[in-house]
């Protein structure tokens, strides 16, 4: 009785843990000796010192209480919490949802959480980054609070914004059921590809970009179907490893400066095959000899 007495005075409210009725427990400094019963139903909470509390061993749930951590199927919990062997679960009792914290020292949470049929990871400031990485210091992906992506970039630029040595995205179909990848820009009539301008920028088409490749790299860009649905209508270009092609598939290929004033310069030789011919709609037609 003495012991019970004892136990209940030395208890300093740090951590709580709820025991449910007919479980044994050992209160003795080394988790041994010294059993005690806890009939309790429903469960009590009870309150034991993380810092100096003796050692709490229940072989029956398997719940273990050693100065500062706490067991969960384990007898040697190297943590604050410690469960093996089995699940942790949190489950909501309303619409508020269930939610894991993770705190830091200035007061800024990570929040796992599940509501209403979705599962969220989000941060709990406006001003807090989350970070994805592997390894222990890999900030391999992050997300801004203004909702820009970096990868490889702890400070995106852009909505996305890749950035790194293994440069590249690659987008790959693997149905090949007649969809095609594609890159869609919505909501302006003004779309860009840019470059940084630090040069000449090159912008390549490659079937492979490789110095070795075995196929045509093919530009085709498709035109008003003028009523008629059609996947024709396109003007293609394309180079075979020895010339270089503009064609048509319907209509005519029609070069003329911008501002409609000035000249088409052709450097090289003009051939004619097939009988073709030359038509002009002006008055004047001139062939200026070098």
């Amino acid at each position: 009785m003495m012991k019970k007495i004892i136990l209940v005075l030395a208890i300093i409210t740090i951590l709580s843990i709820s025991v449910y009725g007919g479980t044994t427990a050992s209160t003795d400094g080394d988790g041994g000796t010294g059993d005690i019963t806890l009939p309790f139903d429903p469960p009590v909470i009870v309150p034991i010192n993380i810092t100096t509390g003796p050692a709490w061993n229940d072989a029956t749930t398997g719940i273990v209480f050693t100065p500062r951590n706490v067991g969960v199927g384990t007898i040697t919990p190297d943590n604050k919490l410690h469960i093996y062997g089995g699940d942790f679960k949190v489950t909501a009792t309303d619409d508020d949802g269930a939610n894991i914290y993770a705190v830091d020292n200035n007061g800024y949470a990570v929040d796992f959480f599940a509501q209403n049929g979705k599962g969220y990871l989000k941060t709990t400031e406006v001003s807090m980054d989350l970070v994805l990485g592997a390894g222990y210091w890999g900030d391999h992906l992050i997300i801004k609070p203004n909702g820009n992506v970096g990868i490889g970039i702890g400070n995106p630029g852009a909505k996305l914004h890749i950035y790194g040595d293994n440069k590249g995205l690659i987008i790959q179909d693997t149905t090949n059921d007649g969809g095609r990848p594609f890159i869609r820009f919505v909501g302006n009539d003004l779309n860009v590809i840019e470059s940084d301008d630090t040069a000449n920028e090159i912008f390549g088409v490659y079937s492979k970009f490789s110095s070795s490749r075995e196929n045509d790299a093919i530009v085709k860009i498709f035109g008003d179907t003028q009523g008629e649905p059609s996947w024709g209508r396109f003007l293609q270009l394309t180079h075979n490893g020895e010339d270089g092609r503009i064609t048509t598939d319907v209509g005519d290929i029609i070069l003329t400066p911008a501002s409609g004033n000035g000249n088409v310069n052709i450097q090289g030789d003009i051939v004619l095959e097939g009988g073709a011919k030359i038509v002009t709609n002006s008055e004047d037609f001139i062939i200026r000899l070098p």
